[in-house]
This record gives C-alpha cells, structure tokens and sequence, in this order.
C-alpha cells in the first residue's frame, strides 16, 4: 500500500510538472473527452480558458471546478496536448450514469409515487449531482410542510444506474406528563393525540399543545424532546403548569326595547380534576334565569359524556306576537330539570349520538297586564278575554311537559386545529310523553349542518392579524325543524330572535311549530386574542293551527326576520367573550338595535 501511494505522489508530481510547463504558453484548441451523452458545447460553454488566450494556472482549476459542479459527471480533469497544430488543453470527464430507478428505504409516511413526482431526476436521463441536491430539498420542504420536520435523508446510494434514497422517520416513544398537581394525567393524555408507535408531526403536536391551553386549566404547555437508543424513536416530555379552574363571571346586555340586563356565574371547569364542569349562575333583566349544571363533556368511543340540570326562568312583560302584531302580554315561569348522556361511534369516533330526558313545568299569567291588554285587543275589535281564550286553547300556555331527546351528530371538524374547519351536522328527535306526570304527547324533529371555511389566501392580499394558524373563517349554520302537531304548546314551540338565532329581535319573538333559520359569519382575526365579526341572519317561524279570526286579513310585515349586524370575540381568562350588535326591521317599517353578550362562538 506504502508502495502504490509512493507511485501515486510521483505520478501527480510529473503531471504536475508537465501541465505547470504549458501556462506560459498560449492554448490554441480546447475539448472535451470522455462524454457521450453531454454535449460538448454545453461544457464549453461554460469554461472561460478560450482558445487564443495564455493559459493561467488558476482559470484552468476554476474551469474543472465550474465543470464538476454542473454536476453530470462524476470525475473532471485536465491535460495539456501538444501536436503539429498548437497546444490543446483537454477536460478529461467520466459521466455519471444513465439512471434506470429511482427507490425509497425507510418510507412508510408517502406513497412511492408522490415521492417521486416531487424530483425532476427521471429515469431515463443522466445523474445530476446538482439538480438531485435540489430534489433533496424539494423532499426536505414537502416534509416540512407536511409537519414531518424531523424525518431526515440517511444516504443516497447508487448502484448500476438504481438512486436509492434512505429516510430515517421518527416515531414516538413513551409520552411523559409532568408538572400537573391536580389534573389528572389521563384527562391530559386524552386531548393529545399523539401515542406510542405514532409517527412524531411538529403540526400535530403544536396544535395539540394549542388545544391543551384552551381547555381553561392549564396556563402553558410545553414539549421537549428526548432522544433514545433508537435514533428514529424520541420521547416526549409534556411539562404543564396549571392555574386556577374556577371562575366568577360577570355579563351584562342592553336591548333599545328590552332594557338593561345582567347577571353572574361560577363555573368550575376542572371539578376534581377530571375536567368535568360546574356551572351556577343567574340572569336578572326583564327576566330571571337561575340554573346549575354539573357534566363531563369529554366522549370517545370508550367514555360517556353526561349532563346533569336543574333549571328556573321568570319572564316579565312578554308578548304574544301572530304574525309579528302583538296580541297580549303577559310573564311566563318555567322550572325543571334533566339528565344526559353521550357517546361517539364509528369508524373514526366521528359520530356521535346524545340522548336527554327532561321534565318542566311552564306557567303564564297575564292578571298585570289587563290594561294593556284591553288596549291590544281594541285593536282588533274583540274583549282581552276572547284573545287570550283562543290562544290558551289553541297553544296550550300552561303545560307540564315530559320528554326524551335523541341527537345524532356527525362531526367532520378538526378538533386539534385553534380555528374552525370541516363540517358538522345533527339530526334531531323530542319525543314528550303523557306519563311521569306529563299532559301532553307530541313529537319534534330537526335537522343542523354547519359549514367552516378557512380562508388563509386572504393573508397574501389584507394582513391584519392573519396567520397559518389563525385565517379568516366563513361560517355558515342552516336549520330546518317541524312538529306532528299544529297545536304544540307554547313553551315547546321553536322561537326565532335573541343572542343564536336572529340577533336583531329580542329572545323568542316569533314562536311557531315549524322553524327555517340561516346564519352566515365572515370572523376576521386581528390578532391572537382579538378578532371582528361580520355576520347576517335570517329566519321564520309558522305559528301552525287555525288563523284567528280576529286577525286583519292582510298584515303588512315580512313573516322573515332578517337582521345584519358586527360583533367582536377576545379570548379572556374566563373564555372566549362574544359581544354583537344587530339591527332588525319591525312592523310598519321600524327598526330597533339589539346588543348581545355571551361567551363562544354562536355555532
């Protein structure tokens, strides 16, 4: 060995010596040997020696160097010829091979042939040192987006013409939960996707620690990453910190026609530390609603979702509105209780049904409002007596009502994602039976579909505060439901106006057997607490039964209710906060500004 190197030293010193020779002299022919399928003038083309020219020992290297890094040939070399006609400096080049196959090893994330059509390297065509570093990157870029930032090229081989590209994917090792006191370890691990075995995505896992910190008992959560003995296995080490769960909520509302309103709520969302949610709160207004609710929202196809409430409402100065002329007036009590639970099913978990049963009491007075009733019912030319009569005969004011709610959901949404997207729609059945002290037996039947349409192509042309992770949305909501009776009594009629149906009526204006509702919302984030709201609303609902007689025979209204408005959304401590103002037409040609507050989105 000691020997061959010796020769090999010699050799490149005589070259040397023999090529140092000619760089006084002036080069008078230049060429390529050694290609067959590279055109030589393409070589040459690039080469700045020129015939004519003294050869210089430095442009002479440049020129091998510039050769090589075209990168269709594995070896270049230079030598200096002499003969009859002139000195001819010769690049000596050995192409790469012709490339029959282009394999991948260590791929389970993409099929073969998505990999492949990401190179511009085809069978067929030379090797390309060059342009295969730039398909390595295209690889490396597409794994990136993808969230598979960690999968690495081990080696690129070649044998007879064969490319085979080696990946090193990343799988995940054991996941382990620190820093959580109270929160229970398993109500962590079942808002994180990712497992043992899974392939480890940078998305997925931002996301996922995304949705960790909105669950409203962590205030951060972060991921490290520990290498183990297998260089394509990491472990994940998942360090929460927590803050306080509970919560003392304040609301307020003000409606140009129902006045001011406010009220107050507790709200436990992490009770025991199992992430189940206490809720006790009461409204004060034109009305009073007090309410507890104790439940586990969480469902898979293994755990059950529960709902346990008690439930009191008092309405004053209601009124009683056919065909958007107002009737009487009159306060409404109800009170109740009832109980739930649920479950997903199907292939993905994306179904899921919910069943309900509930029982209530619903009371009318109208004895405060003889007087303004008596001045309602001149209108018309008929006694206070006689409307409410009619109405109490035909809607059945005071009921006592049984019934049992099944909710079957298909729910198409991502939930890993901090913005909404994908589909979501729920059928619906309430059966009310005359038993277990229930007076009436009737069924209603609904039907939901929301649409979520991320729009990340409006960043390029409005910044604001839009980002990957935080687009605008357009939100859509259509409702359809129906009853098997006209007569369904009044408490249980569907009811349009207030802060989900149509913003720019106050709650229940319009109640009917049948109801038609749309929603449309454009969100626009401005930053990543804050975000506007455009949205419009439109729907009706048909009273059903017998027209009464003392009705005009022709109204001048729009049984439609229509209303534009703008509202904002800021995530707090307690939530996310909605706050909207909407616009709605009254009979003859009137229009009244409703305010709304509430916490979450609408739909």
């Amino acid at each position: 060995m000691l020997i061959k190197l010796k020769i090999c030293l010699l050799g490149l010193l005589l070259t040397a010596a023999m090529v140092s020779s000619c760089f006084a002299a002036t080069v008078d022919h230049i060429k390529v040997v050694g290609n067959t399928t590279v055109s030589s003038d393409y070589v040459l083309s690039i080469v700045k020696t020129k015939p004519g020219e003294e050869a210089n020992q430095q442009v002479v290297s440049d020129d091998i160097k510039a050769i090589f890094n075209l990168g269709y040939f594995s070896n270049v070399d230079a030598h200096f010829v002499t003969g009859d006609d002139g000195l001819t400096l010769e690049f000596q080049v050995t192409e790469n091979p012709v490339v029959k196959d282009i394999q991948f090893e260590g791929n389970t994330l993409y099929k073969e042939k998505t990999l492949k059509s990401l190179l511009f390297t085809k069978p067929g065509m030379t090797f390309n040192s060059a342009f295969f570093r730039n398909d390595l990157q295209r690889l490396r870029d597409r794994f990136q987006k993808d969230g598979y930032s960690m999968t690495r090229i081990k080696n690129v081989e070649m044998h007879d013409g064969v490319v085979v590209v080696q990946l090193g994917e990343v799988r995940v090792g054991e996941v382990v939960i620190q820093g959580n006191k109270r929160t229970k370890s398993a109500v962590i691990r079942r808002y994180f996707p990712m497992k043992t075995g899974d392939m480890l995505n940078a998305t997925t896992l931002r996301r996922s620690v995304g949705k960790l910190r909105s669950l409203g008992y962590l205030s951060d959560v972060s991921v490290g990453f520990e290498p183990t003995d297998d260089p394509n296995v990491v472990d994940l080490i998942l360090t929460v910190t927590e803050k306080k769960s509970a919560a003392l909520t304040l609301s307020i509302g003000y409606g140009s026609s129902s006045g001011l309103s406010g009220g107050a709520s507790f709200r436990e969302s992490n009770f025991g530390g199992w992430g189940r949610v206490l809720d006790v709160g009461f409204d004060k207004g034109d009305y009073s609603n007090y309410w507890i609710n104790f439940s586990d929202p969480y469902m898979d196809k293994k755990n059950f979702s529960w709902k346990v409430s008690g439930y009191y409402s008092e309405d004053d100065e209601l009124t009683y509105r056919d065909e958007q002329l107002d009737m009487f007036k009159f306060d409404e009590k109800r009170y109740g209780a009832s109980v739930g639970i649920g479950r997903k099913f199907g292939r993905k978990g994306e179904l899921s049904w919910f069943f309900t049963a509930d029982w209530h009491k619903n009371e009318v007075t109208t004895g405060p409002y003889a007087a303004d009733n008596r001045a309602l019912a001149a209108k018309y030319g008929v006694s206070a007596a006689e409307i409410e009569k009619f109405y109490t005969d035909n809607d059945s004011l005071n009921t006592k009502i049984f019934s049992t709610t099944l909710e079957l959901t298909r729910d198409n949404t991502d939930p890993y994602l901090p913005y909404a997207k994908g589909d979501r729609e729920t059928i619906g059945v309430q059966q009310a039976w005359d038993v277990l002290g229930g007076d009436k037996s009737y069924t209603k039947y609904w039907a939901e579909a929301c649409f979520y349409y991320p729009m990340p192509w409006l960043q390029d042309f409005v910044k604001l505060g839009m980002t990957e992770d935080r687009p605008a949305v357009l939100a859509l909501r259509i409702r359809g439901a129906d009853s098997s009776s006209d007569s369904l009594p009044f408490s249980e009629r569907y009811s349009i106006g207030g802060a989900r149906t149509v913003r720019g009526y106050e709650s229940s204006y319009m109640r009917g057997v049948r109801m038609a509702l749309a929603n449309v919302e454009f969100r626009v984030p401005i930053d990543e607490n804050f975000s506007i709201v455009g949205f419009y609303d439109i729907g009706r609902v048909w009273r059903g039964g017998t027209r009464a007689p003392f009705l005009p025979s022709t109204v001048d209204s729009d049984e439609w209710l229509k209303s534009p408005g703008v509202g904002i959304r800021f995530k707090s401590p307690f939530g996310l906060i909605r706050v909207d103002v909407a616009r709605g037409d009254r009979p003859n040609g009137k229009k009244e500004t409703e305010y709304h507050f509430g916490f979450g989105e609408m739909f």
